[in-house]
């Protein structure tokens, strides 16, 4: 018993037999009750409320803990008093809840005792403050009325399902009668546009045999339905011209139950030719069965007459823009591309352009001033195409003019001009005007003075060149001024290092370097060092070596096609034995010759072969001409050349008792089977080119020291 209940007995007058209960036993016949004295202290308080909200307990103040919502007014012992016989309902002040009851005066005493019951308007109310039906009183009518409206609830969200479901049923009952009559309506226009289509429309069952064709199907064949029903289609149209190709696919398509589109050339009733752009669907059953094909064929003569005549303007406009190329290419070659010369004893070179466009502005060229000093002059002009070749040809021309005034200047001197005059006085002379254009030129003069074992340069903002040591070390050229044409006031200074034999000069545009892959990464310089340091030791002709750096670029960037200009030149310093004067240099023992890849053009070989064979007799020398020919004239007809403008290199070694002749090129590597025979039944193309050579000479050997070379 809580300490503070102090307890109510109900008891009758004394006149009237007592009748009284515990409070335990009254708590739990009104469990919701409460009695208050005249100061509306709280005397009592039954179990379940005290549960419930328990700040409603003996010694608080009723009108604390409650107030009245009906009737309203300040609760005071007088004003319930005056109420009593009312209906009232009190709610919580700490919580939603409300009580529904009736006041009632104990007789003899100055208290008042509520006898009440939740007002809850849902059964699950009871759950939210955690109460059961067992904790009202048997005899309160609310447990009843929460059922029963508890149970009506439930009839009618029933009722509503229901009422929504058959509301979903008429709705899908009209939406299916929508479709159908949509259907209906969609199948009398397609049967409307099946007669009136001017494309054929053909139906025909499983095993493909037709069973409806339109009219427009007649239109466009010259056959009716009568003529046609009971046989396939390519049976009736198909004609010598209609590509059996074609035929297979379709028939095989057919047989798997697919469907299809196809071009085929067809034939008419009067034997007239028609393409034909067909797209065939199987129709299926409920059942996932074919019942029919059906094709609707479209008439494309037309359409294809014209893709041809476009192919042929196209062809012819390739075939036009090739001839420009190839007239753009030799024009380059003639104007902006110098050829290395011959003259200069102990020096190897070989350079190769190739333009993005068919022409571009890159070039180079060479001035020999003697047997043993050669001048290499390369540049690159900003921009591409022909304004950029057409300055490149001009800073060429300047170039010849600077030279030939400062030569006339210097021939009381004896002396040669230097490379860091020659491009003061070119940039004097160009510069205003490459301003005027709103252009540069990036330009690298490099003079190799075999005599003095110097190599001489001024560098006018080209990109580095990569000497190669004989011993294989790498070392960047590369001068402090800018290009031609960007500030009147820049006054080039040349340098200077030493070079020897088996030492090289690899100069190159940056359209090398930031060649680009189809990730966008470049090529750099750090790739092109690598590749340099890697080839450098295997002794490539230079023009060969060149070959090798050019695919190598263009393995790197997938694709043929260049977004920028490349150029490049490879100078090699075979020796210097001729500056110390008299006896032979190593040219006359190692000699290089450049062949084109076609077999018409390589009688120089000839030529040089057999002069430096000479001292071995005419028999041996004329077998290694006919050894040395015959294997030049096996790679140029059975190897294809990896560029348009590719070329052989022919590297002749003269010993003291014996020639070797090389023979080098890119392509896959020949590596032959047994002891060649001659083949003399006439069924193979030759067979007498192995046998020949093993004859003719001491001994072949066939190399690849990398694997395209």
């Amino acid at each position: 018993m809580d300490p503070y209940d102090r307890g109510v007995s109900l008891a009758a007058p004394s006149s009237v037999p007592r009748i009284g209960l515990p409070p335990e036993q009254f708590a739990a016949a009104f469990p919701f009750h409460v009695a208050v004295d005249a100061d509306l202290a709280l005397l009592q308080v039954g179990s379940t409320l005290r549960r419930v909200c328990p700040d409603v307990r003996p010694g608080a103040r009723l009108d604390q803990v409650f107030r009245a919502v009906q009737p309203e007014g300040r609760i005071t012992f007088e004003w319930i008093l005056e109420n009593k016989s009312r209906f009232f309902l009190l709610e919580h002040r700490g919580s939603p809840l409300q009580l529904r009851g009736q006041f009632v005066a104990l007789p003899g005493a100055d208290t008042l005792l509520f006898l009440g019951s939740p007002w809850f308007a849902d059964a699950a109310d009871i759950a939210a403050y955690g109460l059961g039906f067992e904790d009202f009183a048997i005899h309160d009518p609310a447990v009843d009325l929460l059922q029963l409206f508890q149970a009506s609830k439930m009839a009618l969200a029933d009722a509503k399902k229901l009422a929504a479901k058959l509301t979903a049923q008429r709705a899908e009952l009209r939406a299916v009668n929508e479709r159908l009559r949509s259907q209906e309506a969609d199948a009398r226009k397609l049967a409307l546009i099946a007669a009136r289509t001017d494309n054929a429309v053909v139906l025909t069952d499983p095993a493909g045999l037709v069973v409806w064709v339109n009219e427009g199907f007649t239109r466009q064949t010259g056959y009716t339905l009568e003529e046609v029903q009971g046989r396939t289609p390519g049976s009736v149209l198909q004609g010598p011209g209609t590509d059996a190709a074609t035929v297979r696919r379709i028939g095989e398509r057919l047989r798997r139950g697919e469907g299809f589109t196809e071009e085929i050339l067809n034939y008419g009733k009067d034997g007239r030719e028609y393409w034909l752009a067909i797209e065939m669907q199987p129709i299926r059953d409920d059942d996932g069965r074919i019942v029919n094909f059906m094709a609707i064929e479209s008439d494309i003569t037309a359409r294809r007459e014209a893709e041809r005549v476009l192919k042929e303007e196209a062809d012819f406009l390739e075939q036009a823009r090739r001839r420009e190329l190839e007239t753009g290419h030799a024009i380059q070659r003639a104007l902006l591309i110098g050829e290395p010369p011959a003259a200069v004893r102990g020096v190897a070179i070989a350079g190769y352009t190739e333009a993005s466009q068919g022409i571009d502005g890159d070039f180079y060229a060479f001035t020999t001033f003697r047997p043993d000093c050669v001048e290499l002059l390369v540049g690159d002009v900003m921009g591409k195409g022909v304004p950029a070749a057409l300055i490149g040809a001009a800073v060429r021309t300047a170039y010849n003019q600077v030279v030939t005034e400062l030569l006339a200047a210097s021939l009381g001197r004896g002396d040669l001009p230097r490379p860091a005059a020659i491009m003061n006085a070119l940039h004097v002379q160009l510069t205003p005007r490459l301003i005027e254009l709103d252009t540069f030129v990036t330009a690298a003069l490099y003079r190799f003075d075999l005599a003095a074992g110097t190599m001489s340069y001024v560098n006018a903002g080209h990109t580095a060149g990569i000497v190669v040591r004989a011993g294989g070390g790498l070392a960047d050229v590369l001068g402090e001024n800018l290009p031609v044409g960007v500030v009147a006031e820049e006054l080039y200074v040349e340098r200077s290092e030493p070079i020897g034999t088996g030492d090289a000069l690899l100069v190159y545009s940056d359209g090398v370097t930031e060649a680009r892959n189809p990730e966008g990464m470049q090529f750099g310089e750090d790739r092109l060092r690598a590749f340099v340091a890697q080839t450098c030791a295997l002794d490539l002709p230079p023009n060969i070596w060149l070959q090798v750096l050019r695919r190598t670029v263009r393995s790197f960037v997938g694709s043929d096609e260049m977004l920028d200009d490349q150029s490049a030149v490879l100078v090699g310093i075979r020796s210097l034995a001729a500056r110390d004067g008299g006896g032979p240099d190593a040219d006359d023992a190692r000699q290089l010759l450049d062949l084109p890849w076609q077999a018409a053009r390589l009688e120089p070989l000839r030529r040089q072969v057999a002069a430096a064979a000479g001292f071995l007799g005419a028999d041996a020398a004329n077998g290694l001409v006919l050894a040395a020919f015959e294997a030049a004239t096996n790679v140029v007809r059975h190897v294809a050349p990896p560029f348009a403008e590719a070329s052989l290199s022919c590297r002749i070694l003269r010993e003291a008792a014996r020639v070797v002749v090389e023979i080098w090129y890119l392509g896959d590597a020949f590596r032959p089977g047994a002891e060649p025979q001659p083949d003399f039944s006439g069924d193979s193309d030759g067979g007498f080119g192995l046998y020949i050579m093993s004859r003719a000479v001491t001994s072949v050997a066939h190399e690849s020291p990398l694997p395209v070379v």
